[in-house]
């Protein structure tokens, strides 16, 4: 079996605790991260921002990155045959009736740092996968990649959403992402996201 890949340019973001200047590069923003994860879609970053990650980063592309297609069966399959990297990919990448899941919480963090560091070492820069269930887009990046991107635009936001204003609104309705199942599964655990 082959590893399907996937060339990727345009913009991601992400959501940080600081700021950083416009037209630098990601490999010093995130100078000496081990990796990086990020969201192709701006939209899916409102929920970082009340969790003390106020600034969102709009990133572009200087390069193409080689990012491995993470949700293919067939590619996720392959991958299995990397030595120590099978336990990581079931527990963060689960197979269900032959469709690939995606399952991240505090309890599994490093396993999604796992699967990422070994193909980081396969020589990848990184993996791709869209937004699935209740589960945003995700781009995880090796650290070679990061001086691939530059940012384009870090904006602060105080507020609990990316776009506009709004206002909190005491709510006692409960997070229906909590009982979801496949194609996203929490496991009954706290959602982490991969985009700390």
């Amino acid at each position: 079996m082959t590893i399907k890949t996937r060339k990727y340019n345009g913009k991601l973001y992400r959501a940080n605790s600081t700021s950083f200047i416009t037209s630098g590069k990601a490999s010093n923003n995130y100078r000496n991260a081990p990796m990086k994860y990020f969201t192709v879609n701006r939209s899916e970053l409102k929920t970082y921002i009340p969790r003390g990650r106020p600034y969102v980063k709009n990133w572009k592309t200087t390069d193409s990155l080689e990012l491995v297609d993470i949700l293919d069966l067939n590619t996720r399959k392959a991958l299995e045959a990397t030595p120590g990297l099978k336990n990581a990919l079931n527990i963060a990448f689960p197979i269900e009736k032959n469709v690939v899941l995606r399952v991240s919480t505090e309890l599994t963090k490093n396993q999604d740092d796992i699967v990422l560091g070994k193909l980081c070492e396969l020589g990848y820069d990184g993996y791709y996968m869209e937004t699935i269930g209740g589960f945003h887009s995700e781009v995880g990046l090796c650290p070679k990649a990061l001086h691939k991107l530059e940012l384009e635009k870090s904006k602060r936001n105080t507020n609990s959403g990316v776009e506009g204003p709004t206002k909190k609104k005491p709510t006692t309705k409960r997070n229906n992402n909590t009982r979801r199942k496949p194609p996203f599964s929490l496991n009954n655990s706290v959602p982490r996201g991969s985009l700390f």
